[in-house]
């Protein structure tokens, strides 16, 4: 939902560039991540769950390590043209 609420806000911005990622679903594709990439992603996974773990709640790496490990898939969509207005005056203006 967030991902739509934020898709949903720049919708009629060309200027930005979107990445769409495949989360639940990519659990069922093949792996595409060499072994230093995929190691760097279960390294911050590893750290946000000894954060998640310090604050005694409850986690499950056996799911993660089994379902996503190896896998990261996206689509990117670059922007249509240049943003020619500066950050602060495009978000006054939404």
């Amino acid at each position: 939902m967030t991902a739509k609420a934020a898709l949903d806000a720049v919708g009629d911005l060309t200027c930005v560039r979107r990445v769409y990622y495949v989360d639940y679903a990519s659990s069922r594709l093949p792996e595409n991540l060499d072994a230093r990439q995929r190691d760097m992603e279960s390294s911050v996974f590893a750290v946000t769950l000894a954060g998640v773990l310090a604050l005694d709640h409850h986690t499950s790496w056996h799911h993660y390590d089994r379902s996503f490990v190896g896998r990261n898939y996206f689509r990117v969509e670059e922007a249509a043209s240049r943003c020619d207005t500066g950050a602060t005056e495009l978000a006054a203006k939404h």
